[in-house]
């Protein structure tokens, strides 16, 4: 037999088979395939509502753990602010005092220099001896002090110097070639004392033993310290051949040829001998050079307290806003 003979004969079974499969197809579930079916679906909802559960419950714990530590973390935030503004207040008050000692300090040390000038009104200064030219005895000095005035300033003798006391100035002896320490003389009378400081800068100056030597007040140390801040500026003044005159207590005057000028600071002097053509470095000193100026340039500025919402009246004006979008 052919094999297109049994293919005619294989089709008919073939399409008897496929009709069946068809009409099986079409044939209407039976109830107890319905019911597997709804158990089954029930099953799986079951299931999805308990991982929903479970998710919630999971989530109310995150939530609640959340909670608690924002609670602690807003608690420790509220104690961190109260210690930054008690902090603030008390480093405030500290500057506020300190700036109040700072004057105190400023007036009290004016009043010790004024005082200390006071004390010294009746002294004067003798720089340029050299050292041991006096002797080494101690009694030998009222005489060798006096007889230096007296030789260098024709002080008659029969005139009473009334010298009080006479000692070198306190400090370390200098090296042998190293600059002399000045001389203090006390006289009993200002008087005296202001008539021999006179006569001294008539003279320009005493010699004593081929030595220069040159009379002036005992200042107080804060007056000194002022006076030798034109220190530079009175050495180029003498290299250019202008006169000048140093001011109590820390005054510059100079004799220029067109005019005569007084200066209050050294700044000022540098400024304006700087503007003339004279070789000096402007000096700029600005208050906060000062101990009250770098106080008040550093002083602490208080920032007011802003109060951030916390968790739970963000949460709710969430549930507000929320309400209010579901009623619309």
């Amino acid at each position: 037999m052919s094999s297109k003979a049994k293919t005619k004969k294989n089709t008919p079974s073939l399409e008897r088979n496929i009709e069946d499969e068809d009409h099986a197809s079409n044939k209407p579930a039976s109830h107890d395939d319905a019911d597997s079916m709804g158990v089954r679906s029930e099953d799986k909802l079951e299931i999805i509502l308990k991982e929903i559960r479970d998710f919630r419950g999971d989530s109310n714990r995150q939530f609640a753990d959340l909670k608690h530590e924002i609670t602690k973390t807003n608690s420790r935030v509220d104690e961190v602010e109260k210690r930054i503004i008690t902090t603030e207040d008390r480093v405030q008050m500290t500057e506020e005092v300190l700036t109040e000692l700072v004057k105190q300090h400023v007036q009290l040390k004016q009043q010790l220099s004024d005082l200390q000038g006071r004390s010294r009104r009746k002294n004067i200064r003798i720089y340029g001896v050299p050292e041991q030219a006096e002797g080494s005895s101690p009694s030998t000095f009222l005489t060798f002090v006096e007889k230096l005035l007296r030789e260098n300033l024709g002080i008659p003798p029969h005139k009473d110097l009334q010298i009080e006391r006479a000692h070198r100035a306190f400090g370390p002896r200098p090296p042998a070639h190293g600059k002399p320490r000045s001389i203090v003389v006390r006289f009993q009378s200002y008087r005296t004392k202001d008539e021999i400081l006179q006569a001294a800068w008539q003279k320009k100056g005493l010699m004593f033993n081929n030595s220069k030597v040159s009379l002036d007040h005992d200042y107080a140390p804060d007056v000194l310290a002022r006076r030798r801040e034109y220190g530079a500026i009175r050495r180029i003044l003498k290299e250019k051949d202008i006169r000048f005159k140093t001011l109590f207590p820390a005054r510059l005057r100079v004799f220029f040829k067109e005019e005569t000028k007084t200066y209050d600071t050294p700044e000022d002097a540098a400024s304006d001998l700087a503007d003339r053509g004279l070789p000096v470095s402007r000096a700029v000193r600005t208050d906060a050079d000062t101990l009250l100026g770098k106080l008040r340039q550093h002083t602490w500025t208080s920032v007011p307290t802003r109060r951030t919402k916390g968790f739970k009246e963000k949460l709710q004006a969430f549930r507000w806003s929320q309400a209010e979008n579901t009623d619309t």
